[in-house]
């Protein structure tokens, strides 16, 4: 994403607007905005809680005036369009649910319950990002190691352009980078 974003800058845009949907403690749109000032981002929960700790989380970075603040379901209260949408959504399985480790039971299990396949939030962001992105914007999503070519579907349905699934450290699917045309 931040390649993205930087391919952008060097084509000449002025400024690259990024949209974090579900940004909970604010780490990727933080560490997004604190690679250039040209870089501006807006960062959406429905947490009231968590974009208090994202905000918190900015300002100790330094970077609280590139980033804005939204408390919204998804994109239903964002405005604008964007260059880049990007999130880390709720994608476990409901079979997942029930057997989560004890490492991640600290989490909200608004943070990880995608549903019954955990697709749920897939379908809905592919649904409603179009409005909101540029031509040519890029809607960039991590999904869980068995859910690649699930998302990549999901992504074809709604007109995008997947230009591939980027691989985590361990060699599984984890991010699928898709382009609006």
């Amino acid at each position: 994403m931040v390649a993205l974003a930087k391919a952008r800058l060097e084509a000449g845009a002025a400024q690259v607007r990024i949209l974090d949907v579900g940004t909970g403690s604010g780490a990727i749109a933080i560490a997004v905005a604190r690679q250039d000032p040209d870089i501006q981002v807006v960062a959406v929960d429905l947490s009231e809680e968590a974009l208090e700790v994202a905000a918190r989380n900015a300002a100790c970075n330094e970077v609280e005036s590139q980033v804005q603040f939204v408390q919204s379901d998804l994109l239903a209260g964002v405005e604008g369009e964007f260059d880049i949408i990007c999130s880390n959504p709720p994608y476990l399985s409901k079979a997942e649910m029930d057997n989560l480790q004890p490492e991640v039971d600290f989490e909200p299990a608004s943070a990880l319950d995608g549903g019954f396949d955990g697709l749920g939030f897939y379908r809905r962001i592919f649904a409603e990002a179009p409005p909101h992105l540029l031509e040519g914007g890029y809607l960039v999503v991590e999904i869980g190691a068995e859910q690649g070519e699930a998302v990549a579907a999901i992504a074809r349905e709604y007109g995008f352009t997947v230009e591939g699934c980027l691989l985590d450290y361990g060699g599984r699917d984890r991010v699928v980078v898709a382009k609006w045309n």
